[in-house]
């Protein structure tokens, strides 16, 4: 009987192609090493790093806190400067950032010259926006505008929509029964203008007051000022308050409103409350914000409160369940008014008069 002493043919491998020892590892997360390919001298190749810097990402990130920061300071009243900058106008500076991650390489050198080109731009930015704006920055605003709207005779209600950007917004109520007036005031600034819209749908009339980027201003500005006075004898079905970075007191004592509506963001935010409804609601949203609500002894109060990390100071307030409060007036108060605050770095203190 013959044997077949041949060597049997090695086994495929699992995918049905033969299997190569020699197949190189694959690449490194982080720093890429390159190793020499020759067997023979792969033990004892030395790695070699690539200069893998995300320059632009970090660039990014850190103007993104400086002006964050800077806003969050201006909130509290941590820095004694009046400063509003136009975001709008800061486009360019994502071009540059573009331009800074396509050149930067993957060696040493191209790091390092990275690094000094970074510098430079940061150096040439906060030139260019507190050091030459400011020299440049007028002493007076270049916007006045009176403001003057009327009520349309035949609206059975009133929707009163104010869009602000940044500065201030004061909001109080006054008295004329025989004027048709439904909201006056004044508007100044140095870098937008005001735009007034006033429709009429199904006996509606709605109103909005908005801003809009004048051309031509500079990047920092002395910021506007908006002041308005709602007719106390119109009853107001909602006032919707949406402000960007803004001081907003809005004094609701005189004024009839059903629905009052705050969306702000870094803003610190001041309302007086009125007791001339038997029923009111009350919303606030803000970010990084101080808000402060001051209400009469006569109207009880219902607080629900979605807060991040915020710091309460609540005067004669008992909790009802989480983030749940109750006056303890409510029972036998003649007013009621349903509080809703969405917070987010914030101050919260509600008091009485």
């Amino acid at each position: 009987m013959e044997t077949n002493n041949q060597p049997l043919p090695p086994e495929p491998s699992p995918s049905g192609a033969p299997e190569n020892k020699n197949q190189p590892e694959p690449p490194y997360s982080g720093y890429q090493y390159e190793f020499e390919k020759s067997e023979v001298h792969r033990r004892h190749a030395r790695p070699r790093y690539r200069f893998n810097f995300p320059i632009g990402r970090i660039l990014l990130g850190l103007f993104l806190i400086g002006v964050g920061f800077l806003y969050l300071a201006k909130t509290y009243n941590w820095i004694d400067f009046n400063f509003n900058i136009n975001i709008l106008q800061l486009w360019p500076l994502a071009v540059i950032l573009i331009g800074i991650s396509l050149l930067s390489g993957r060696g040493l050198f191209s790091g390092i010259f990275t690094v000094i080109l970074v510098l430079v731009v940061v150096a040439a930015v906060i030139f260019l926006i507190f050091g030459n704006t400011l020299q440049n920055t007028p002493e007076e605003f270049q916007y006045i505008e009176p403001i003057s709207i009327n009520k349309n005779p035949d609206a059975n209600l009133v929707i009163l929509d104010i869009n602000s950007g940044a500065g201030t917004l004061t909001l109080e109520g006054f008295s004329d029964i025989f004027s048709k007036i439904l909201v006056s005031g004044s508007f100044e600034s140095d870098f937008s203008k005001l735009n007034i819209l006033s429709s009429l749908e199904n006996n509606v009339q709605k109103v909005e007051i908005s801003q809009k980027i004048a051309q031509n201003v500079s990047l920092i500005s002395r910021g506007s000022n908006l002041n308005l006075l709602a007719n106390r004898d119109i009853l107001l079905a909602k006032l919707t308050l949406n402000s960007g970075a803004s001081d907003i007191v809005a004094d609701l004592t005189d004024i009839l409103i059903d629905e009052t509506i705050i969306k702000t963001g870094a803003s610190s935010v001041k309302v007086l409350v009125g007791e001339r409804l038997k029923q009111s609601k009350l919303s606030i949203s803000s970010g990084a914000s101080s808000v402060q609500i001051i209400l009469p002894r006569s109207v009880g109060a219902k607080v629900k409160i979605n807060s991040g990390i915020s710091t309460k100071i609540m005067v004669d307030f008992i909790q009802t369940g989480q983030g749940n409060y109750l006056s303890i007036n409510y029972d036998e108060a003649q007013s009621h008014i349903d509080i809703e605050l969405n917070l987010g770095v914030s101050s919260l203190n509600i008091g009485w008069k």
